[in-house]
This record gives C-alpha cells, sequence and structure tokens, in this order.
C-alpha cells in the first residue's frame, strides 16, 4: 500500500487539495479500516443487493410479458390463416375455383357499405345465366348449354344502390337472351 499511498499523494500534492484532506483519505484507505472485498462493501451497503435484486426481478418480468407476447401474436396470426382457409372453403367453389353467390353477397354488401359512407367505388356487375336447350339439329338428344350474359358498370346519375347496378345487368342479360333466340329462329 506505501507505493501506491506516494502515487496518489505525488498526483494530489500537485492539485489544489489541502494536504491535511490528503494525510486523512491516505491513511484511511491504507489503514486496516479499508473495505476490500466485495462483501465487505454489500454488507455495509444492503441497498445495492436489494437494487441488484429488483432490477433482475423487474427483467425477468419483461422478458416474460415479451414471450407471453409472442406468443400470442402467433396465436393470432394462426387464427387468422384458420380463418382465411375457411372463408376460402366457404366462398370458394372446390371444384372449378369460382367465387360462390356467398362470397358475391358479401361483396355486394360491402359496396354498399361503402356507398353508404359517401364513397363512390368504381365497379361493374356481370349477370351470367346458362340455360339448356334442345339442339335440334342433333341426331342424339343431349342438351347444349347457352349462356347469357348482361354488363352494367355502376353509375351514380342511375343507381341509387349496387341493387340497382345489378338489375341493369340482369336486363341487359334478359336483352341479349331474345337477342340470341330471335337470332337462332332466324337462322332456322
Amino acid at each position: 500500500g506505501g507505493k501506491y499511498a506516494k502515487v496518489n499523494y505525488s498526483v494530489l500534492s500537485e492539485s489544489s487539495i489541502s494536504s491535511t484532506a490528503i494525510n486523512a483519505a491516505l491513511t484511511y484507505f491504507s489503514g486496516e479500516e479499508a473495505k476490500s472485498t466485495l462483501v465487505d462493501l454489500l454488507l455495509d451497503n444492503l441497498g445495492i443487493p436489494v437494487s441488484i435484486t429488483f432490477l433482475i426481478a423487474a427483467m425477468l418480468f419483461v422478458i416474460l410479458a415479451q414471450r407471453q407476447k409472442l406468443l400470442a401474436e402467433k396465436q393470432v396470426i394462426e387464427s387468422r390463416r384458420q380463418v382465411d382457409d375457411l372463408s376460402r372453403r366457404v366462398y370458394v367453389d372446390a371444384l372449378t375455383s369460382v367465387r360462390n353467390k356467398g362470397a358475391f353477397s358479401d361483396c355486394i354488401d360491402e359496396l354498399e357499405e361503402r356507398l353508404g359512407r359517401g364513397e363512390r367505388p368504381e365497379f361493374a356487375v356481370g349477370v351470367f345465366r346458362r340455360f339448356r336447350e334442345m339442339d335440334e339439329a342433333a341426331q342424339e338428344p343431349w342438351t347444349q348449354p347457352r349462356v347469357s350474359m348482361g354488363m352494367a358498370e355502376y353509375d351514380p346519375s342511375l343507381d341509387g344502390s349496387v341493387s340497382d347496378t345489378i338489375r341493369r345487368a340482369d336486363e341487359m342479360m334478359y336483352k341479349n337472351k331474345r337477342i340470341r333466340k330471335a337470332k337462332t329462329a332466324a337462322a332456322r
């Protein structure tokens, strides 16, 4: 301890600290009362281990809370995947992969909701109906499919709702059917 004390003394003696204060400090740190171990320091300052324990407990709490949050987020993602899968199964025909009437109804409801909020979405509606008619020229008595279709684009000046647009598309489909039947009858 003597060599260390001299080095400190020589550094400190060049500063503006009084010689009495330097001698008192050197005497304290070189004496038997000096605290030399971590255990002595902790026993004399019980607040340090309590603070460290509290800090560790707080860190563990944060880590466990983050883990719970990640597990909950993983469950939400898996639930969304399952809902999307079920929705696909409910609204899409498994054989043709074409959206069905339920999906069409949901789409109409969404468009009606947007119109109700004052939005003016751009959309068109296509109506297709398949009819089977006998092909009189065929030798066998099977039917051939015939498709009639009608299209209407949403027009705010004509349509107060999505249903109005669908009605216009339906009218166009029946008009198409009448024209096609007239052409078939004229060709005979």
